[in-house]
């Protein structure tokens, strides 16, 4: 038998790949987090246009919980929720490049410095455009992720000592990161109640150098969870804000019949064992998809079929029954939440070997965001 050609159809009505947002189970999981920190101070970590899903989709969502700061990795990123939102508190997760200082300071952007160095630097910007400005500063207990470390203790001195002697930048934020909280309990072990106790201490040691009413943080949505939030004003929470919120779907772009024998797609991956329907998917690794996939499955009319052969650019392929009743336009869905798929965001992660968060900080541009 020949290699088998699939020639793709223009279908007029077809919605390609979409990305559905639920913004109700958004506010939902903002408010769970809310109710475990005794203030209710939440900060939305909404870096990589929030984890991919747009920062334009979920602001409505942040809004209508009343969270009044959120976080980024990039200057630009500040800019572009500032554009959306005047008021909004927006904390920058990183020491800026000088070349930024400017954009940080129009955008009213809070900086976080972890050396003292840059901190001078920054402060000496502000008071030559006659601005003050509002700070963080991040103590290393472990997460290092500025580098340069001496010592956690030297290092948060020299800090301290370089904002409290700043002209124009007063410290709004003191917090740092705990890089064991993604293992489970056991997993971590001591080290995370370590650091916790280690950047608990350091405050206390600074207490009288650090403004009154500081904000401080060191969890993110996975500590949240399990470190108690009672010592600190503010939690930082990113992929929980997304639990249970996403619906990732598609259509079928063509059906294909192949005998026994007969191949498809790239170097003939998949050669039918016997006669078999392959459903053309419009999903490839242009939308996100991993060419390293393993045991994955799509959902067609609440039926599950198994990905087979290699994963293009534009299109993926199913394998159906012979008597399934899929056609060409019918929705397919990699994931969804549990009351709309039996693919779970976890199970398809785990089949494409990502980790939860690449899910959708991947998705290509011609994946559409669809606020539902």
């Amino acid at each position: 038998m020949t290699d088998r050609i699939v020639a793709m159809p223009h279908l007029k009505d077809k919605n390609g790949p979409q990305i559905w947002i639920h913004v109700d189970q958004i506010e939902a999981n903002i408010r769970a987090y809310q109710a475990i920190q005794p203030n209710g101070q939440l900060m939305a970590v909404i870096k990589a246009n929030a984890y991919g899903l747009g920062i334009q989709t979920i602001m409505p969502a942040l809004i209508s919980t009343k969270v009044s700061i959120v976080a980024v990795f990039s200057v630009a990123e500040g800019r572009d929720i500032r554009e959306l939102n005047s008021d909004i508190t927006i904390l920058l997760l990183r020491e800026p490049d000088e070349s930024d200082y400017n954009e940080v300071m129009a955008s009213r952007i809070i900086p976080t410095f972890a050396n003292a160095e840059p901190l001078i630097h920054f402060d000496a910007a502000c008071s030559a455009a006659k601005r003050s400005m509002p700070i963080a500063l991040f103590f290393n207990t472990g997460m290092n992720w500025f580098g340069r470390k001496s010592s956690i203790k030297r290092d948060a001195s020299a800090l301290v000592n370089a904002a409290s002697g700043a002209r124009s930048c007063q410290v709004s934020d003191v917090f740092t990161h705990l890089p064991n909280v993604e293992l489970d309990k056991n997993e971590q072990g001591s080290e995370t109640q370590e650091h916790v106790r280690e950047f608990v201490a350091l405050l206390r040691d600074f207490a009288d150098a650090l403004p009154k009413h500081v904000r401080t943080h060191v969890a993110n949505s996975q500590g949240a969870l399990s470190v108690d939030q009672s010592q600190f004003t503010s939690m930082r929470i990113g992929k929980g804000l997304f639990n249970n919120a996403c619906q990732l779907r598609t259509t079928i772009l063509d059906i294909c019949n192949l005998d026994t024998g007969e191949s498809i797609g790239y170097s003939g991956e998949y050669r039918a064992d016997q006669p078999c329907r392959i459903a053309v998917i419009e999903m490839g690794y242009a939308d996100g998809l991993s060419t390293h996939y393993q045991d994955a499955f799509v959902e067609i009319g609440g039926e599950l079929y198994p990905l087979v052969g290699r994963v293009a650019m534009d299109v993926c392929y199913a394998k159906i029954p012979l008597n399934a009743p899929a056609i060409p336009g019918q929705t397919v869905v990699f994931f969804g939440p549990k009351n709309e798929s039996q693919i779970s965001q976890d199970t398809f992660a785990k089949s494409m070997n990502m980790n939860l968060r690449q899910v959708t900080c991947i998705l290509g541009s011609r994946v559409k965001r669809v606020r539902v």
